[in-house]
């Protein structure tokens, strides 16, 4: 019911106001959340220097919704004693984040269908992992109405890798 309601709530009509988000705090609530599935998993989540005055032009609740799909869904995908890396690219218009995870990856005849509300991958459902498919349907939207773009690299067996461009500033 909760991913419904996001998915409903990323219409642009119904996006809080953007403004300049600090990072550091969003990410690190976040974190805070998946670490006990991680510790449980034994993934290790690994992150790069985030400076606090980096900021992206989106609501904070926005940002937190983004790390937490994405983070979340490293973590929930990658087997027992994996690992999940979150990189950060910043440059004087945008900051890309990168979480990048050795989990189970996406099958390369379905990446079409990734974006789509309720699509799940074969692979996944057959492992029994839970989930509604609603969560890169969210992301996707939360990006693009912040003027973001995100990407994605997958190789089924091996990994994924999403990368989200934010500005910096308002465009």
């Amino acid at each position: 019911i909760n991913d419904l309601l996001t998915l409903a709530s990323t219409d642009a009509r119904f996006q809080p106001e953007p403004a300049l988000t600090a990072i550091e705090p969003a990410l690190t609530e976040v974190l805070d959340f998946v670490r006990p599935l991680a510790s449980e998993k034994s993934v290790l989540i690994e992150i790069e220097e985030i400076k606090a005055d980096w900021t992206v032009w989106a609501a904070g609740d926005v940002l937190k919704t983004i790390f937490i799909n994405l983070v979340g869904n490293a973590v929930k995908f990658t087997p027992q004693g994996g690992n999940v890396r979150i990189g950060i690219d910043v440059d004087p218009a945008s900051i890309t984040f990168q979480v990048v995870d050795t989990g189970i990856g996406i099958p390369e005849e379905e990446m079409d269908n990734l974006w789509g509300e309720f699509f799940r991958a074969s692979n996944a459902r057959q492992a029994g992992i839970q989930g509604t498919g609603l969560g890169l349907a969210i992301v996707k939207r939360l990006v693009e109405n912040a003027g973001g773009q995100i990407r994605v690299e997958s190789k089924e067996g091996v990994g994924t890798r999403f990368s989200v461009r934010l500005q910096r500033k308002q465009e």
